[in-house]
């Protein structure tokens, strides 16, 4: 489970931005919201973590630094030369240009904390290290740090703890790789359950992601996530009443058009049936746009939920209806399975969702732009809403930041000097 992520120098932020899953002592929702860790630091973590902010804010790219780090953690050790300046998106003015991007997550993984973190520029990686915390004392299995003005890299003493030729792995380790990945491919068992995470646990949705019909076809050969599925959409008021997979050419496509070559890609088919009439099967892509969004969802949210990934999904609310959207924060908290170790991140512009009835304060944030158009992530909580508040209220009041700043006055100003500005024979009369 992620404790924590942080990310500084990357896209739109400059500063370090952290964004937390510990618990805080509020008791609310406890027994479904959150999950015990029995680590002393860290008793508690929340399950869910939803971010509010203008259009622009910096939201979306927050998870895509989520996907870079992923990306350059499983693959650095087959970068060229040049393959680490395609993921190297510093902040986009000053001094930032040439510094480093850097990523660190803290993970809880098996009752063991794993700190990870690391720094790269456009041509190498230029810091990394490892803290692993086997009681409450934290050891760094290893740590490196490029000196760029002496252009040497130091490497700080492997600990006792970590295990295995690590001079070969040291050795192996490119400029442009990171020695976690390296010597994960060199078989360090002890790295084993931190790389399996980045390959296997975490999931990030994009707005720009579209569901392909494969990836719903496999999983619909799983009888039980085809029953969650259908039990999700049947809660959620589709009458749905059956679903298939049609490999090939679907048999709604052929009916509308002449034979040709069967589609490679498979279809999938929903079942209507209504009292009185036969049941009529209608491939998917006939749906709603709504509809085609809540299929998509339900992939990663499933899959999330039965194998406890993290899960991030971008817009998260787009073409959902305000209830379907907090029915889905209902499942994901569900009471009748409090055992899961699912989390997700959701990024919205639904501030139904800003409701402590179904989110507790801790899991509500905030992210803005400052004044030089850094974005800022800051938890709702430490502004001090009160537990049972209509934080939404009060958002939308403009109270707690994190909100567009519109000046509809401005607006006017701005029209009547454009008015002003042309000939007098091209000026609207007015009355």
């Amino acid at each position: 489970m992620i404790i924590g992520f942080s990310v500084r120098n990357f896209r739109s932020f400059l500063t370090e931005q952290s964004l937390s899953f510990k618990a805080s002592s509020d008791d609310s929702h406890e027994a479904t919201h959150c999950v015990a860790t029995h680590i002393g630091a860290v008793p508690r973590l929340t399950r869910t973590a939803a971010i509010f902010g203008p259009n622009g804010s910096g939201k979306s790219n927050l998870l895509l630094a989520l996907r870079t780090m992923r990306e350059i953690v499983l693959h650095s050790p087959s970068y060229g030369e040049t393959e680490l300046s395609d993921y190297y998106a510093p902040f986009h003015s000053g001094a930032s240009r040439g510094s480093p991007t850097t990523f660190s997550i803290d993970l809880l993984l098996e009752r063991t904390r794993y700190r990870y973190g690391f720094s790269y520029d456009a041509t190498r990686i230029v810091g990394e290290q490892l803290w692993v915390y086997g009681s409450h004392k934290s050891q760094r299995w290893f740590g490196r740090q490029f000196d760029p003005v002496m252009g040497t890299e130091a490497w700080m003493p492997f600990s006792s703890k970590f295990c295995g030729p690590r001079e070969m792995w040291r050795k192996s380790t490119k400029p442009q790789s990171l020695f976690l990945s390296t010597a994960s491919r060199l078989a360090a068992g002890q790295l084993r359950p931190l790389m399996h995470w980045f390959e296997h646990q975490l999931d990030i949705v994009l707005s720009s992601d579209m569901a392909h019909p494969n990836a719903l076809a496999r999983r619909l050969h799983d009888d039980v996530f085809k029953a969650n599925f259908l039990a999700i959409l049947r809660a959620a008021d589709f009458p749905v009443a059956d679903v298939r997979v049609i490999e090939g050419e679907s048999s709604a496509r052929a009916a509308r058009a002449p034979p040709r070559v069967a589609d490679a890609r498979p279809s999938i088919e929903f079942m209507y049936a209504h009292p009185g009439m036969p049941p009529v099967w209608l491939d998917s892509t006939r749906d709603s746009s709504g509809t085609q969004r809540l299929v998509a969802l339900l992939i990663p949210l499933l899959d999330g939920l039965e194998k406890d990934r993290f899960v991030a999904i971008d817009e998260f609310d787009a073409h959902l209806h305000p209830v379907i959207a907090r029915f889905l924060v209902q499942v994901i908290n569900d009471s009748t399975a409090t055992h899961r170790r699912v989390q997700v991140l959701l990024v919205t512009h639904n501030t139904t969702l800003m409701d402590l009835d179904i989110l507790r304060r801790d899991e509500l944030w905030l992210m803005e732009t400052d004044k030089t158009h850094a974005s800022r992530l800051t938890a709702l909580i430490e502004q001090g809403p009160r537990r049972h508040e209509l934080v939404a209220k009060t958002y939308i009041r403009g109270r707690y930041g994190g909100i567009p700043k519109v000046d509809f006055d401005q607006y006017h100003l701005t029209l009547a000097a454009r008015q002003q500005a042309l000939p007098a024979d091209k000026q609207k009369k007015t009355s």
